[in-house]
């Protein structure tokens, strides 16, 4: 059975099973209440309009193509406990290149329990199988720690990834707090000449309160990554310091400097890093926002079997909403790949850096029916590069989405 028709059951089943509890069925738009749960099947259609479909410094081929998706949320919540998931299923197929079509489909899941003066936990597992940007690819944490991001060339071809995160935290007095979070990554690539990565981090984080509003944190990395290239692996060690605000209305910040140290397996390069992470959020108005962050870190490379990446990314957005049923979203992201070791190119040794930059406009109506909502998208990419040709690309969209 196809995979879009299982998922496509999981709908129908999801819908049948709200109806026949009759213990609180909402109005359209707003889930379906089954006890203390509540499930969102949702359907989305959208048409895309891309300048470089194959991402090509010359020669372009611009295309159309169409992504279809099913797809359920859904939640529970008890005392100290909840639990909710997300699970999609999508295709995408192209007018012309039809040899790009492709099918995705994913879930996440996540369990949190207890309390901060006891103890809280928190279990998060995901697996998607994705081909060009991933849906569930998020900057939010899994089990406290960020992601290690895998952003180079290999990022938009087909691949799995898989990760599962433990996140442990209490207030150890009314001043004092401390959480200890463990991920694991794993990206298996269908393109048997890139190469399969592996992610294992600890993080600890020790959180005291410096005012009423603000905590000073100090955060301790430990972090082990595995390719299929090598039987060695690479360790790393990073310790920062920062400052992060609770309990305030309009802005929230996160945000922390200092040092990781990289030891790569035999032949490459060990080196130490200045080492940041940040994140803010500012309620300008009740209908203005702004976002801002930025983080670094280091990875072993998927393209180069001896040689890791030492990236920075940088994003800034806003979002309007004038009213109550149309918002608006800007946001710029930069990268900056820097590759430890030399790379060959022919028989020369040469310096690898790459730099990215991805600009997004969008804007979502929810319309009358309020179980509708219509979107219109555009984004702008460029990648520019000291070894391979630069490319960039202009994709329009326009789509609608449907939630029970």
């Amino acid at each position: 059975m196809k995979v879009q028709t299982r998922y496509s059951l999981l709908f129908a089943v999801a819908l049948i099973s709200g109806r026949m509890a009759g213990t609180g069925e909402a109005a359209p738009g707003e889930g379906l209440y089954v006890g203390p749960c509540i499930l969102r099947p949702y359907a989305e259609l959208a048409g895309t309009y891309d300048s470089n479909a194959n991402q090509a410094p010359d020669n372009r081929e611009p295309d159309t193509f169409l992504d279809s998706c099913v797809g359920l949320t859904f939640g529970y919540s008890a005392y100290m406990l909840e639990f909710g998931g997300h699970g999609f299923a999508g295709a995408r197929n192209y007018s012309e290149l039809t040899d790009k079509d492709f099918t995705s489909w994913g879930e996440v899941l996540r369990l949190k329990y207890g309390a901060r003066d006891t103890l809280a936990l928190e279990v998060d597992q995901s697996f998607r199988k994705v081909e060009d940007f991933d849906r569930l690819l998020s900057e939010a944490t899994i089990g406290g720690v960020s992601p290690n991001s895998v952003l180079d060339a290999g990022a938009r071809t087909r691949r799995d990834v898989n990760e599962v995160g433990f996140l442990a935290g209490r207030d150890v007095t009314d001043k004092l707090g401390l959480d200890i979070g463990y991920r694991f990554t794993g990206i298996r690539y269908e393109a048997a000449d890139l190469y399969n990565l592996e992610s294992h981090v600890a993080q600890a984080e020790l959180m005291r309160r410096a005012t009423e509003k603000t905590d000073a944190v100090i955060t301790t990395i430990y972090g082990r990554q595995i390719t299929s290239a090598r039987s060695d692996d690479a360790n790393y060690y990073a310790v920062r310091a920062g400052i992060k605000t609770r309990g305030t209305d309009k802005t929230t910040l996160k945000v922390g400097c200092g040092a990781m140290r990289f030891d790569g397996p035999a032949g490459m390069n060990q080196e130490a890093f200045f080492h940041y992470e940040g994140s803010a959020t500012h309620r300008a108005t009740d209908k203005l926002s702004f976002q801002l962050g930025g983080r670094s870190g280091v990875v072993l490379s998927s393209l180069y079997a001896g040689n890791g990446v030492e990236f920075d990314t940088v994003w800034v957005g806003a979002a309007y909403r004038p009213t109550e049923d149309l918002g608006l979203s800007a946001n710029v992201t930069w990268r900056e790949d820097d590759y430890l070791n030399p790379v060959l190119v022919g028989n020369v040794p040469k310096d690898r850096s790459d730099n990215g930059l991805a600009l997004r406009l969008r804007a979502d109506y929810l319309t009358p029916l309020k179980c509708a909502r219509l979107y219109a998208e555009g984004t702008y990419e460029t990648v520019d590069s000291t070894v391979v040709d630069s490319y960039d690309e202009t994709r329009l969209t326009v789509g609608m989405s449907v939630q029970y």
